[in-house]
């Protein structure tokens, strides 16, 4: 009886010495938390991470004229995610190699009208710009809706493009009207900064307008290899002939559509215009 006593009191003991060194039950809590998808940047010094957290699957998928880009860190193949451009002339002011993805605009030329590029524009033609495309998924036509990724460059003549483009057509024609200008207005001032930005013509005014499908008029010199425009507003414009079925004869009167473009060297190129009808 006596043992029994004392194991239970050493029982009792050991129990008392345990609970003494535990905290009172409220200190507990137990806080909910969720470990969600997304990621960020990470850095330090010359080093840098990119982190996602819940990422499945990365890459894009096509088929047809659609196409889905997926993961939080997708790249475009130049190694860097592109910057979305909601308007173009935005495009203009990133320096060269930037990579840049735009949705939504408008084919203002086919694929027969040059070798090599094509343009699109606004569809408010508030602004456009030649693509360089290594590739086109759909038939590209004058009114087409479409979907560039490629990177900024620039012409020897200071003309702003996208280089080394994929394009996809992405919806069904929908023309957009050729601005009418005079040959005073073509090229128009300087946009920005160039590099960062658009080269305009030397006196220009007024808006710029390089890549922009734009219509002119006057009487038509030509001189050996050299097609020129007068319409009478002491300017002379250049045109690129070679994208026409006919070109013009001398001294006929003529209205041409083209692009509005430059020819020479960047910060002193003159007015050109690329006829395309």
């Amino acid at each position: 009886m006596k043992n029994r006593t004392v194991a239970s009191l050493a029982i009792a003991v050991v129990v008392m010495v345990m609970l003494s060194g535990m905290p009172a039950y409220s200190a507990y809590s137990n806080d909910g938390c969720v470990i969600a998808s997304g990621g960020g940047d990470v850095s330090g010094g010359t080093y840098s991470l990119r982190g996602t957290i819940g990422q499945a699957a990365v890459g894009v998928v096509t088929g047809g004229t659609y196409k889905v880009e997926s993961g939080f860190w997708y790249t475009t193949s130049f190694g860097q995610p592109a910057q979305e451009i909601t308007k173009l002339k935005d495009a203009k002011s990133l320096a060269d190699g930037t990579p840049v993805h735009a949705t939504g605009k408008i084919a203002t030329t086919d694929a027969s009208d040059f070798t090599g590029f094509f343009y699109i524009e606004e569809a408010d033609r508030s602004s456009g710009i030649r693509v360089v495309a290594t590739s086109i998924q759909g038939t590209l036509a004058r009114g087409k809706t479409i979907e560039v990724t490629g990177i900024m460059a620039t012409t020897a003549a200071g003309e702003r493009y996208i280089d080394q483009a994929t394009a996809v057509v992405t919806g069904t024609p929908s023309l957009l009207g050729a601005l009418g200008m005079n040959n005073k207005s073509m090229g128009g001032s300087t946009l920005g900064t160039p590099p960062l930005g658009q080269y305009g013509v030397p006196g220009g005014s007024g808006t710029n307008n390089i890549g922009l499908l734009v219509r002119v008029w006057g009487r038509v010199k030509v001189a050996g290899s050299v097609t020129t425009l007068d319409d009478g507003s002491a300017v002379s414009l250049t045109v690129d002939t070679s994208g026409l079925a006919s070109p013009p004869a001398n001294g006929t009167y003529t209205v041409i559509t083209g692009i509005s473009s430059l020819y020479g060297t960047a910060g002193t190129a003159e007015r050109l215009l690329l006829a395309i009808d």
